[in-house]
This record gives structure tokens, C-alpha cells and sequence, in this order.
């Protein structure tokens, strides 16, 4: 007994042997017909698979793990293929949008926007007011109220100040995972 010769090929049908037919042997017999016509579709089944398999992430593509790969090469390693760089390190992905509503930043593929600690502009704070406590009776009898000022010109008076001026931290909570964009 030999094994058939096989070339991996897709066959869309596959050989019936009729009853009428007589059966014969051989390569190219139709006892082995059917059986060969299988064996080649599940060959190049299998071919199609095991290349298919190997690129699961494109040219573009994201990959997300929980794996912490130290390099490039540890990445591909564990792949099998493609070339590959750290993408969004330190920072949040956004989802692309299209709504009206939205702001720029989130319009543009690829736009980094945002920072990790913000110090507050004036217009940024709340609006607030403070309350003043001064002397009444004023300064030599002129009735205004006790200021800095021994001038007879309008008070100019002076709330104490708050704060330290410090940048806060401004953070979503967060989890880290490794992003890798593969680039070839």
C-alpha cells in the first residue's frame, strides 16, 4: 500500500462512486477519488488556518493585555510575528466621535489632549464671595470705615487669602494595561 500524492487545492464537490461503476485502485482510481479530493480540501484548509492564525492583529491594530511585556520584542515573542511600539503610554483612551456636541479633541484619530495636574485660572473657580469685618466710626471722625489708608479717598479694603496655589491632581480612577500598536 503507498500514500496518495496530495496537492492542497479546494474542491467544491466531491466524487461519488456510482453503483454501476466498476471499482478501481490506484492514484488515480475512483476507490481513492473521494478520499484524495477530502484529504487535498483539508490540506489547503489547514494551510489557510495556520497562516490566517499567525496575523490576528492587522498593520494599525491595538493590542490590550494585562501581560506586562517589557519591550517590543517580548510582544512579538509572544505573538509570533509583526513589529510593534507602545501606544498611549500614560494616557486614557477616548473614542473617536462625530457628534456635534462634542469637543474637538475627541474629532481627530490620534489627538492627545489633557494633563495630570491643572492649576485653576480665575475663571476656572467658583464664583464666591468673602465676608469683610471692619470698624466703624472711621478714621478722625470722617465716618468711612478703619482702612490702610489715613487718606480721605475711598476705602480700599482687603480680604485675607486662601490657598496655596498648587496644581491639584485631576485623575480619573484608572487601571493599567499595556497597550501595543502594531506598525508592520
Amino acid at each position: 500500500m503507498s500514500n496518495l500524492t496530495l496537492t492542497a487545492q479546494w474542491h467544491d464537490t466531491i466524487n461519488q462512486v456510482e453503483t454501476s461503476e466498476p471499482i478501481t485502485g490506484g492514484a488515480e482510481g475512483n476507490a481513492n477519488l473521494a478520499p484524495k479530493q477530502l484529504a487535498e480540501s483539508l490540506l489547503w484548509l489547514k494551510q489557510q488556518f495556520e497562516t490566517k492564525k499567525t496575523e490576528s492583529y492587522k498593520v494599525g491594530d491595538i493590542y490590550m493585555t494585562t501581560i506586562a511585556h517589557a519591550d517590543p520584542a517580548a510582544v512579538k515573542a509572544h505573538h509570533g510575528y509583526g513589529t510593534w511600539v507602545r501606544y498611549a503610554e500614560g494616557r486614557a483612551p477616548v473614542g473617536f466621535s462625530d457628534n456635534t456636541s462634542d469637543i474637538a479633541e475627541y474629532k481627530t484619530m490620534g489627538n492627545t489632549f489633557g494633563e495630570n495636574t491643572h492649576k485653576l485660572t480665575i475663571e476656572e473657580m467658583p464664583s464666591h464671595n468673602f465676608n469683610i469685618s471692619f470698624v466703624t466710626g472711621g478714621i478722625g471722625g470722617t465716618g468711612r470705615p478703619a482702612t490702610e489708608s489715613t487718606s480721605s479717598a475711598a476705602a480700599n479694603l482687603k480680604t485675607d487669602s486662601l490657598g496655596s496655589d498648587v496644581p491639584h491632581n485631576n485623575i480619573q480612577p484608572s487601571i493599567v494595561t499595556g497597550y501595543w500598536l502594531r506598525t508592520a
